[in-house]
């Protein structure tokens, strides 16, 4: 497809886009579902992963359709951790065989899933830039809005 990537329907909703900008009014509606926990996490991950998830179906965002980018997040989030143990124990650099210095290919590796892993974090809009664009509001605070506006503003 050319030109910009669509912004999926909830993640415009949440960012405050007019119901008559929204696009995808005929886009599939997948039902909001607790996805199963990868197997094979670290113990960091799985806590992580309980949070994120919890999060993710307290706004609404976690469906059927979502499951698979929610465990390639939780993957990467795995694997940085990893890899940053790693660098922590093996260090940044490595030497050559004719005595010079090169970047790890550790650290490189955590570099590129640090890359992915914040790929992700922007589709997803966890990232604080994609996060400030969003709002949400309290379901009594949009009827109270949608009263001042129809009193003319008046409370």
């Amino acid at each position: 497809m050319r030109g910009r990537k669509r912004t999926p329907t909830k993640l415009a909703e949440l960012k405050g886009v007019p119901a008559r900008k929204l696009r995808g009014r005929s886009e599939p509606k997948p039902r909001i579902a607790r996805p199963p926990m990868p197997e094979g996490l670290s113990a960091a991950a799985k806590r992580h992963w309980k949070a994120v998830i919890e999060e993710a179906l307290r706004i609404g965002l976690c469906t059927t359709l979502d499951w698979t980018i929610f465990h390639m997040y939780i993957r990467a989030w795995d694997t940085v951790l990893e890899l940053e143990a790693e660098v922590k124990r093996l260090g940044y650099y490595c030497e050559t065989a004719k005595g010079g210095w090169k970047t790890a290919p550790w650290n490189a590796a955590l570099i590129q899933h640090q890359m992915l892993l914040k790929a992700i974090l922007t589709e997803l809009g966890f990232t604080p830039a994609s996060r400030s664009k969003a709002s949400t509001v309290d379901p009594g605070e949009a009827q109270r809005g949608e009263l001042l506006a129809f009193d003319g503003g008046k409370k």
